[in-house]
């Protein structure tokens, strides 16, 4: 996955002419494939709110949701999660079964904080980076980023390539960066359409501002042009008064 390039906060909702803003609230879904329910409801299209004290499930689908403005997650088949807390600067979700990707842009503050909880295990997702995570296996694997993992009075840090497996007490693993499966290439996919939107936009933002400083400029540079003409018409014309002041007194003597 590509990560988005640092500090993003003005140009997301700076959209460029030809292209959709990016809705990055808390909870929002933003794409939905096949199957996919908030509690018992199906959704056939994303609903124009956030996902509140609801469960978001899916059948054979697949959902894409944003966590605020520096996360998105994506929500696997058979899968079900719940997000506990959910603000610009806090996160914290529980995947109840299933699997699910997170992605964290960089650029992330240092007061925000996204948790996720697999059964009794909690993992604070500390860095810039790509998680993934399966209930049923009990396993966090970091594939990029910096995690830790609290499961009961036991406390590990995940770098990237490790993997931490909870069921009968916490064991750290390496594995297999390359191999993936549907969810990773579909979420893959996604991250590089929803940040390639977001460079877009940013890239017309700042060709934007720097047609704008152009005008500017040159507004300056017409009006130095018009006070040195001024200026040089001004001692044109006292150089002409004095030739006429000095063609009186010779005619005058």
């Amino acid at each position: 996955m590509k990560m988005l390039p640092a500090v993003f906060l003005l140009c997301l909702c700076a959209a460029a002419p030809a292209q959709q803003a990016i809705d990055i609230r808390p909870g929002i879904i933003e794409q939905i494939e096949g199957e996919v329910y908030l509690d018992d409801v199906r959704l056939l299209s994303p609903p124009d709110r956030p996902v509140a004290a609801e469960v978001l499930r899916t059948g054979e689908g697949k959902v894409e949701m944003q966590l605020g403005l520096w996360a998105t997650l994506w929500l696997g088949a058979r899968s079900s999660l719940l997000l506990e807390e959910r603000d610009y600067h806090r996160m914290s979700l529980v995947l109840l079964g299933g699997s699910a990707i997170v992605e964290i842009i960089e650029g992330v503050p240092d007061a925000a904080k996204l948790t996720a909880r697999l059964g009794d295990a909690a993992v604070e997702l500390q860095e810039a980076g790509v998680y993934r995570f399966d209930a049923e296996a009990g396993r966090v694997r970091v594939y990029d980023g910096k995690a830790r993992v609290l499961l009961g009075e036991e406390s590990e840090a995940l770098k990237r390539g490790r993997s931490a497996h909870l069921a009968g007490g916490l064991g750290i693993a390496k594995f297999d960066r390359e191999r993936g499966d549907a969810l990773q290439h579909w979420a893959a996919w996604r991250s590089d359409l929803l940040y390639g939107r977001i460079r877009d936009q940013r890239l017309a933002e700042r060709l934007r501002r720097q047609a704008e400083s152009a005008r500017q400029q040159a507004r300056i540079e017409a009006e130095v042009r018009s006070r040195i003409y001024r200026e040089q018409a001004l001692q044109q014309a006292e150089y002409q008064m004095w030739l006429i002041e000095q063609q009186l007194q010779r005619q005058t003597r």
